[in-house]
């Protein structure tokens, strides 16, 4: 929702004032803050089809195409369309970012895992609230997954600055999530 938006504009405020020197010259902010207004502006988790769930897999792509578009028609360059087409994709947590800025946007994106314990129980009850019309087993099974595939890595998160602040609360959070679906 709208809070993620807020909640993520706050952090890349903060963040830019801990990055290194070297880290600041490669930072574009504009390109940034753009894709992460745009990261999520088409989202739809799904539905059954057939008494099967259909889950899209696809909301980033279509997020990342109406951004472009926006930035196109406001007369950007094509090469900050790439950027920001890439940054958005890479919102779909399925590989490693090779930049800053896509380590500051998939890290900003995953700030939730961090947060204090209620909070993060708050997320996952929303998420189970979206996605309501998938059936508990394989909801349980699914997210499990999802959220163990955050804690089979080194590290959650791709900066320092993340690291340290969200790391240790993320992992008791992701562990403890997967402790309550049973799995």
């Amino acid at each position: 929702n709208l809070q993620h938006i807020v909640s993520g504009l706050d952090e890349l405020k903060e963040v830019k004032k801990k990055l290194s020197k070297e880290e600041l010259k490669e930072f574009s902010e504009d390109l940034v803050t753009f894709a992460w207004w745009g990261h999520d502006s088409i989202y739809y988790p799904g539905h059954l089809e057939n008494g099967i769930p259909y889950v899209v897999k696809d909301n980033e792509e279509k997020s990342a195409m109406l951004a472009c578009r926006v930035a196109k028609e406001i007369g950007m360059s094509n090469e900050f369309i790439v950027d920001l087409e890439n940054l958005i994709l890479l919102t779909k947590h399925d590989k490693e970012p090779q930049n800053i800025n896509g380590k500051i946007i998939v890290d900003v994106d995953l700030t939730i895992l961090g947060q204090p314990q209620k909070i993060f129980d708050m997320y996952e009850d929303a998420i189970r609230r979206e996605y309501s019309w998938v059936p508990e087993e394989i909801f349980k099974k699914e997210r499990a997954k999802i959220l163990q595939s955050f804690l089979d890595r080194k590290n959650i998160y791709y900066t320092d600055h993340f690291r340290n602040k969200y790391e240790e609360q993320a992992r008791k959070n992701l562990e403890y999530s997967i402790f309550k679906l049973g799995l």
